[in-house]
Protein backbone atom coordinates (compact mmCIF):
# COMPACT_ATOMS: atom_id res chain seq x y z
CA UNK A 1 0.00 0.00 0.00
CA UNK A 2 1.58 3.38 -0.28
CA UNK A 3 1.82 5.74 1.95
CA UNK A 4 2.73 8.80 -0.43
CA UNK A 5 1.44 10.44 -4.03
CA UNK A 6 1.96 8.61 -6.65
CA UNK A 7 4.77 9.51 -9.03
CA UNK A 8 2.87 11.59 -12.39
CA UNK A 9 4.46 10.95 -15.76
CA UNK A 10 6.17 13.87 -16.55
CA UNK A 11 7.91 13.20 -12.92
CA UNK A 12 9.06 9.78 -14.71
CA UNK A 13 10.26 11.10 -17.43
CA UNK A 14 12.10 13.77 -15.81
CA UNK A 15 13.70 11.16 -13.99
CA UNK A 16 14.56 9.04 -17.21
CA UNK A 17 15.65 12.02 -18.81
CA UNK A 18 17.99 13.14 -15.34
CA UNK A 19 18.70 10.49 -13.93
CA UNK A 20 22.26 9.79 -14.85
CA UNK A 21 23.57 13.61 -14.52
CA UNK A 22 21.59 14.76 -11.44
CA UNK A 23 22.52 13.33 -7.72
CA UNK A 24 19.32 11.59 -6.21
CA UNK A 25 19.25 14.94 -3.39
CA UNK A 26 19.15 17.17 -6.90
CA UNK A 27 16.32 15.21 -8.65
CA UNK A 28 14.59 15.02 -5.22
CA UNK A 29 15.14 18.97 -4.39
CA UNK A 30 13.79 19.40 -8.11
CA UNK A 31 10.84 17.26 -7.90
CA UNK A 32 10.07 18.37 -4.50
CA UNK A 33 10.05 14.87 -3.41
CA UNK A 34 11.79 12.98 0.06
CA UNK A 35 14.99 11.63 -1.23
CA UNK A 36 14.09 8.22 -0.35
CA UNK A 37 10.85 8.37 -2.18
CA UNK A 38 13.11 9.23 -5.42
CA UNK A 39 15.87 6.94 -4.41
CA UNK A 40 13.02 3.49 -4.24
CA UNK A 41 11.44 4.80 -7.46
CA UNK A 42 15.07 4.68 -9.15
CA UNK A 43 15.46 1.43 -7.59
CA UNK A 44 11.87 0.31 -8.81
CA UNK A 45 12.33 1.72 -12.39
CA UNK A 46 15.71 -0.13 -12.88
CA UNK A 47 18.02 3.19 -13.31
CA UNK A 48 21.59 1.91 -12.15
CA UNK A 49 23.61 4.41 -10.83
CA UNK A 50 27.00 2.53 -10.71
CA UNK A 51 29.05 3.51 -14.44
CA UNK A 52 31.84 1.28 -15.37
CA UNK A 53 34.90 3.46 -16.58
CA UNK A 54 36.35 2.83 -19.74
CA UNK A 55 40.21 3.71 -20.49
CA UNK A 56 39.15 6.73 -22.60
CA UNK A 57 37.33 7.54 -20.08
CA UNK A 58 39.75 7.35 -16.96
CA UNK A 59 42.24 9.10 -19.85
CA UNK A 60 39.90 11.88 -19.84
CA UNK A 61 39.58 12.25 -15.95
CA UNK A 62 43.45 11.99 -15.66
CA UNK A 63 43.86 14.79 -18.17
CA UNK A 64 41.15 16.87 -17.00
CA UNK A 65 41.83 16.44 -13.32
CA UNK A 66 43.45 19.68 -11.17
CA UNK A 67 42.46 21.76 -13.93
CA UNK A 68 38.37 21.53 -14.06
CA UNK A 69 36.06 20.62 -11.29
CA UNK A 70 34.37 17.46 -10.69
CA UNK A 71 31.26 18.33 -12.08
CA UNK A 72 32.91 19.63 -14.93
CA UNK A 73 34.66 16.21 -15.75
CA UNK A 74 31.27 14.57 -14.58
CA UNK A 75 29.14 16.54 -17.52
CA UNK A 76 31.81 15.65 -20.17
CA UNK A 77 31.47 11.57 -19.27
CA UNK A 78 28.04 11.65 -18.45
CA UNK A 79 27.96 10.56 -14.45
CA UNK A 80 27.66 11.50 -11.57
CA UNK A 81 29.92 13.96 -9.89
CA UNK A 82 30.67 11.53 -6.88
CA UNK A 83 31.53 8.91 -9.41
CA UNK A 84 34.51 11.20 -10.31
CA UNK A 85 35.35 11.71 -6.76
CA UNK A 86 35.57 7.95 -6.27
CA UNK A 87 37.17 7.15 -9.62
CA UNK A 88 39.78 9.71 -8.99
CA UNK A 89 40.88 8.33 -5.62
CA UNK A 90 40.70 4.70 -7.60
CA UNK A 91 43.16 6.35 -10.08
CA UNK A 92 45.15 7.53 -7.28
CA UNK A 93 44.86 11.47 -8.29
CA UNK A 94 46.11 13.86 -5.96
CA UNK A 95 45.82 17.87 -6.22
CA UNK A 96 49.45 19.27 -7.06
Amino acid sequence: MSRGKHFSQEEIEFLKVNALVMTTKELADKLGRNYWAVHRKLQAMGVIKNHVFTADEDFIIKRMYGKYTAKVIATKIGVDENAIYNRCKKLKLSQK
